[in-house]
């Protein structure tokens, strides 16, 4: 997970630079004030009742040998029409075990959009094939296990521990913890060419979704209070076909910040999909 939108000066430069930064450093620890490298999410390997029923749409997806799956964040703060209004900011109580955090400004000037997609392979237990775009050019990486490899300047050089943000089994382990399907009327409808059910719930708690997919640190998760989220299940199977998360916050001085992830998942189990080092 990468922390996006920390506060300070530090903040203010990298923000900046980050629609001209090199793709590898986006990747690997480019969250403006970000605390390291992102680390994905595990898998629940044996949960409780409550979770088991909770997670099934992702024990489905992890069933699978094989898939397909597009990432695609978007990040805004539209330039302020006129004077802003200065907003009371959230702090954390204590039943959340946490101290209050100061609130924070914004610390860039005029319009910020921070657009950032992950394509990529997945093949069962631990292969991944990406291309990661949202830096000055595409960026490919491969994971293996602890081995990893990235592609610059058409050369690949080897990163062990290399991660790939924004994976379609971290974000759906996040997501439906907070989530509660049973009371929402579900549409049919075809995506990527799956049969699904469509659930679409607004004034969802964040819970920890945001924590864990976008990181603790950062401001959406501290700015963003509640979020609205569609998802979309297959018919046969229960697998999410694809998963949508929404949310908007103010900074203190009145500015807006919205968040939009959107998370396709395709080609389930298609025996064409490969992940092998890099030749």
């Amino acid at each position: 997970m990468l922390d996006f939108f920390k506060h300070g000066k530090e903040c203010e430069m990298r923000s900046l630079a980050l629609a001209t930064a090199v793709a590898l450093a986006a990747v690997v620890a480019v969250a403006c004030g970000g605390g390291g490298s992102p680390t994905p999410a595990s898998p629940t390997a044996i949960p409780t009742t409550g979770e088991a029923t909770t997670l099934a749409p992702c024990s489905a997806l992890e069933a699978f040998k094989t898939y397909r799956f597009t990432s695609h964040l978007k990040l805004e703060s539209p330039q302020p029409s006129g004077e802003s209004t200065p907003l009371p900011q959230p702090t954390a109580t204590a039943e959340e075990g946490a101290t209050a955090t100061p609130a924070r400004g914004h610390q860039f000037i005029g319009p910020f959009l921070w657009d950032y997609q992950v394509d990529a392979d997945f093949v069962a237990p631990n292969r991944i094939s990406a291309v990661i775009t949202g830096g000055a050019f595409p960026l490919p990486i491969i994971v293996i296990g602890n081995e990893g490899w990235a592609q610059v300047d058409g050369r690949w050089l080897e990163r062990p521990g290399e991660v790939i943000p924004y994976q379609a089994r971290d974000v759906c382990q996040a997501l439906f913890l907070e989530l509660n399907l049973s009371a929402v009327q579900s549409q049919s409808e075809t995506v990527n060419g799956t049969e699904t059910l469509h659930y679409s719930l607004s004034g969802v708690a964040k819970g920890e979704a945001l924590a864990k997919i976008i990181g603790p640190d950062s401001d959406p998760n501290y700015l963003i209070q509640k979020i609205s989220v569609d998802v979309w299940l297959a018919e046969k199977g229960g697998w999410p076909a694809r998963m949508e998360i929404r949310g908007s916050g103010f900074y203190a001085d009145g500015r807006e910040l919205r968040m939009e992830l959107v998370i396709d998942i395709k080609d389930v189990n298609n025996k064409k999909i490969k992940v092998e080092p890099p030749t």
